[in-house]
């Protein structure tokens, strides 16, 4: 038995529209709350791997700046044997000319590697490039 079989033609419309906006309403909240679930699952994506590519790079930040610290001790290292060596060689304290010490020294002295060392402090203004 139809419950709308004894209802008016204007009746049966308007229940027919309601039922009709209820199933319309009804797609539409599960259209969007389907899409905002998607939606929603690509920032949470989306914001790992930005979380992943920090953590990766400020890895890799600390790896490079290993390496820089391990390459300037070295660097230092090797200096300091350097000049160790060529204090202890034959002839080491025979005086130079000081002509020939002062062109040594600002050769030297011009290496980024040299110009905080005490004898170069003279030449520290001619090192630097002219601005």
């Amino acid at each position: 038995m139809n419950p709308f079989a004894s209802a008016t033609l204007p009746v049966r419309i308007i229940a027919s529209a309601v039922a009709l906006a209820v199933v319309l309403l009804a797609a539409w909240w599960l259209l969007s709350s389907n899409a905002r679930h998607k939606r929603e699952a690509a920032e949470a994506r989306a914001g790992q791997a930005m979380s992943e590519a920090r953590t990766e790079s400020g890895a890799q930040a600390g790896v490079i700046l290993d390496r820089a610290h391990e390459r300037a001790a070295a660097s230092e290292q090797l200096s300091r044997e350097t000049a160790d060596a060529i204090q202890a060689a034959p002839g080491a304290d025979v005086r130079l000319d000081p002509g020939l010490n002062r062109a040594a020294l600002e050769r030297v002295c011009k290496r980024a590697s040299a110009a905080g060392l005490p004898e170069c402090m003279q030449y520290a203004d001619r090192a630097k490039p002219a601005r």
